[in-house]
């Protein structure tokens, strides 16, 4: 019993730290997403107007609110799966008869106060699949601003199937997780795969992938 409660008291003041430092966190991470994408955009539009296509004014301020909107989901992609975390820690040490303190944000728990581990757990799960939907519809919605059609669609192609590599990738190192008795290594590569494409990281990593390929096409 002192061990578990060594544990909890660990695991809890873990908790305190992670959720006092993930504002800031996430909100240098975003800075630095914006940072990149806002860089890329004068290269990009110097390229696309070699094809007979400028980005006029109204699509700028579009591009510009897609950035915003990315990085807005982002945020609420972390802050929803951070209080998840949370409730499903306080559930399980509850589960343990221990005296735990839930710091899962008050929000958050209004929705998830009655659910079950299992039942958090399986949302997490529809979350993750709306998440990566809605990196992809930005990422397809930039680039139609952005390109021409013939470069939207080549794109589109390579953004999609990137994007179901990714995602399969993910689920085929989640189920070599389970069958090896739950490596932790394992996971944390199924994890980090999953967050990419539930991030503004997988449309940008995308479109300066699919940029950069067609610069040195340009120059063969």
């Amino acid at each position: 019993m002192e061990k578990i409660l060594k544990i909890y008291r660990i695991s809890t003041n873990k908790a305190k730290l992670y959720y006092g430092i993930f504002f800031i966190v996430t909100i240098l991470n975003s800075l630095f997403e914006i940072a990149v994408l806002f860089s890329i955009l004068p290269f990009l539009e110097y390229f696309i107007s070699g094809n007979g296509f400028i980005i006029n004014q109204v699509n700028k301020i579009i591009l510009f609110l897609l950035i915003i909107l990315g990085v807005f989901f982002e945020f609420i992609r972390d802050y929803i799966f951070v209080n998840f975390n949370l409730q499903l820690q306080f559930l399980h040490y509850k589960s343990l008869d221990l005296d735990a303190t839930n710091y899962t944000d008050s929000i958050v728990l209004l929705f998830i106060n009655s659910l079950s581990s299992s039942t958090i757990a399986n949302l997490k799960w529809v979350l993750a699949l709306l998440f990566s939907f809605i990196f992809f519809a930005i990422g397809l919605f930039f680039t139609k601003i952005l390109w021409q059609k013939v470069m939207y669609n080549e794109f589109k192609k390579t953004f999609i199937v990137g994007g179901l590599i990714i995602m399969i990738s993910s689920i085929l190192f989640y189920i070599l997780y389970v069958s090896l008795n739950k490596e932790p290594h394992i996971y944390a590569v199924a994890i980090e795969l999953s967050h990419f494409v539930q991030s503004i990281l997988y449309p940008i990593t995308f479109i300066l992938a699919f940029y950069a390929n067609n610069r040195i096409k340009n120059k063969t």
